[in-house]
C-alpha cells in the first residue's frame, strides 16, 4: 500500500467517523426524550415528534439509513 493510498483510506476514514458523530448528535435527543417519557414525562413535552413513528424515521434519516 502506497503512502497516497493510506492518505486516501485515512481521509475516508476520517469523513465517515465526522458523518456518524453528527448523526449521534441528532439522534442523541431523541434519545433522551426517550426515556424522559418512560419516566413519566408526556413525550410531547420534550420533543417535537408526532409520534414514535416519526421519531424512528428521524432517526434513521439522521443514520443516513432508509428505514425497513
Amino acid at each position: 500500500m502506497t503512502p497516497d493510498m493510506m492518505t486516501d483510506n485515512l481521509s475516508r476514514a476520517q469523513d465517515r467517523l465526522k458523518a456518524y458523530e453528527a448523526a449521534c448528535r441528532k439522534v442523541l435527543p431523541l434519545i433522551e426524550a426517550a426515556g424522559l417519557a418512560f419516566e413519566g414525562l408526556d413525550l410531547e413535552e420534550v420533543t417535537d415528534c408526532a409520534d414514535w413513528d416519526e421519531a424512528e424515521d428521524m432517526i434513521h434519516a439522521a443514520l443516513g439509513e432508509e428505514r425497513r
